[in-house]
């Protein structure tokens, strides 16, 4: 298994399906999603690429709508029958598993969500997230904001450089 790249950024989010991730590493990365059926990404240097939610390819769609379902508080597409474990750890965290139905070891395919909550607050700490395909997705928040005040333009899209 190789080691996984990290990123670095901050997350914005605001119902219904606005969502913004500004990277500090790799530095100048963005990934946006202003709720208008559109993806809005940017590379370091490079001008904002905009393209329809509808004709990017079926895993990009998959991994944008598992991540909007996570902020929106849903069950993301695929584990409606999942399993779902919760265990306490220590005196500060709770541990929330979701497993799709058929695990791996039962000849399903292994995906899974771990969501982290601190104690007794119930903020989100990290979370897991495991694909069919071997890749992990890991999401750490070091500080929540709830209902704080976005500047207007958060969710435009950025002009080019």
């Amino acid at each position: 298994m190789r080691n996984p790249a990290l990123s670095r950024g901050r997350i914005a989010y605001a119902a219904p399906g606005r969502l913004r991730v500004e990277y500090e590493l790799p530095a100048g990365e963005l990934l946006l999603l202003p709720g208008d059926g559109t993806l809005v990404t940017r590379k370091p240097g490079r001008a904002p690429v905009l393209r329809k939610l509808e004709r990017l390819d079926e895993r990009t769609q998959r991994s944008l709508l598992l991540l909007l379902s996570l902020f929106e508080g849903r069950l993301p597409p695929g584990f409606a029958d999942a399993r779902v474990a919760a265990q306490r750890v220590g005196d500060d965290r709770v541990v929330l598993k979701l497993s799709r139905a058929g695990d791996a070891a039962e000849g399903g395919d292994g995906e899974s969500i771990e969501t982290t909550l601190t104690w007794p607050a119930l903020d989100v700490s990290i979370v897991s997230v495991q694909v069919a395909n071997g890749v992990a997705i890991k999401y750490e928040f070091s500080r929540l904001e709830r209902n704080a005040n976005l500047p207007v333009d958060t969710f435009a899209p950025p002009a080019s450089p």
